[in-house]
């Protein structure tokens, strides 16, 4: 029972994480706006993300407008992950990336904290 609370813990930290970031990193212009976006060819990021990170694509979906893809990596021990968005162009951009992730299971309603 531990090791689904444990896992259900996980998507759900997953799904808030993609739903911030589509909130705050999905704005028009945002990305060369603040100058914080790293672009390359999908398939380049992919390998980098695979072969340096042992990340793997974990959830996708359209972005804002639909005209962009928002990919969710990571690694199958939920230690990293990394958020892209990839454009009609096939450039993915790195919108967030993080290390020593740790999953945090809410507790049981009726349980104290």
């Amino acid at each position: 029972m531990k090791a689904i609370l444990d896992y259900l813990g996980f998507v759900l930290a997953i799904l808030v994480l993609t739903a911030i970031s589509l909130i705050v990193f999905m704005r028009p212009g945002y990305a060369q706006a603040s100058g914080a976006a790293q672009c390359a060819p999908l398939a380049s990021v992919m390998a980098q993300l695979s072969d340096q990170w042992k990340e793997v694509p974990v959830g996708r979906g359209l972005a804002a407008g639909g005209c962009s893809v928002l990919m969710l990596f990571a690694d199958p021990e939920g230690v990293t992950w990394t958020i892209l968005v990839v454009r009609p162009d096939g450039e993915a951009c790195l919108l967030a990336s993080v290390t020593n992730w740790e999953t945090v299971v809410p507790p049981l309603p009726g349980t104290e904290v």
